[in-house]
């Protein structure tokens, strides 16, 4: 039975007044009540690009339930007129995978004219649970024209998607990686792929990173404690916690973090 509340946000949501329609979705979402999804739905119609935006955001986070009912719309706003809508989209259907959106999303990654979707669109793709991509994802990670970011998301999906026979070959991308954040999610990728060798290396980054390259670093280093964990994390777990003392020390501002990816370990343990 939908509450009181959540009629007052559905009919928000629907009023035509697009302040009044955002706000409500963003209520909605943190009410976490699946069952308005289908009422959601419509809204990704709307004329209004910031409420087909939040519309495609909280389809993302309500529509598990709904997830072949909501793929097919939410795949037609990846080619949306406006970067913000498709970026929405592109992040909903990686909360939401829908397999038929394999081949918009790679379209996306490869030719999307803005950065920020492309960079979504590697990071939605290594949900996918697909090998098959990972060709192109290696395109895109050994692209020197291409943003770092969106490279440093491709080496991220790598490593979610890719078999431990992809290590030489991607091996070959470290060594011509050329930023902190395409270096760490690419050495990130190796180590969780089993490339035990590279775990050196990704301690000493985050070491010797500048103070902007640190939070990326960490939350490579925090990814690899969350899903498809590395063979050896927990041997290795000593070593990984005596680097994040040393950067723990330096700054205090990434206790935080740090004390996530300890807690991430000692449950792993």
């Amino acid at each position: 039975m939908i509450s009181s509340d959540t009629e007052r946000l559905l009919v928000d949501a629907h009023s035509g007044d697009s302040l009044k329609q955002v706000q409500a979705l963003v209520e909605l979402v943190k009410m976490h009540d699946e069952s308005v999804t289908p009422e959601i739905l419509d809204l990704l119609s709307s004329t209004d690009e910031d409420v087909r935006a939040e519309s495609a955001r909280a389809l993302g986070y309500l529509g598990t339930r709904y997830r072949e009912r909501i793929g097919p719309a939410l795949l037609k706003l990846v080619y949306d007129d406006n970067s913000r809508v498709r970026n929405k989209a592109v992040e909903a259907l990686g909360l939401q995978p829908y397999p038929k959106a394999k081949g918009a999303l790679t379209h996306v990654l490869l030719s999307d004219p803005d950065w920020v979707v492309r960079a979504s669109a590697a990071e939605t793709i290594g949900n996918y649970q697909d090998e098959s991509l990972v060709p192109i994802l290696t395109q895109v990670l050994r692209d020197s024209h291409e943003e770092s970011i969106v490279r440093a998301y491709a080496a991220l999906a790598i490593g979610l998607l890719a078999s431990p026979s992809f290590l030489t070959e991607l091996d070959s991308s470290i060594a011509i990686a050329t930023t902190p954040d395409v270096l760490s999610e690419a050495l990130a990728a190796s180590y969780r792929l089993g490339g035990k060798k590279h775990l050196p290396a990704l301690l000493n980054l985050l070491k010797t990173a500048d103070e902007d390259d640190v939070w990326g670093i960490l939350n490579s280093i925090q990814d690899l404690t969350e899903r498809r964990y590395p063979p050896t994390l927990l041997a290795d777990a000593p070593q990984i916690r005596e680097a994040l003392s040393v950067i723990e020390q330096r700054n205090s501002l990434y206790h935080g973090q740090i004390e996530q990816i300890l807690n991430n370990l000692w449950r792993l343990e």
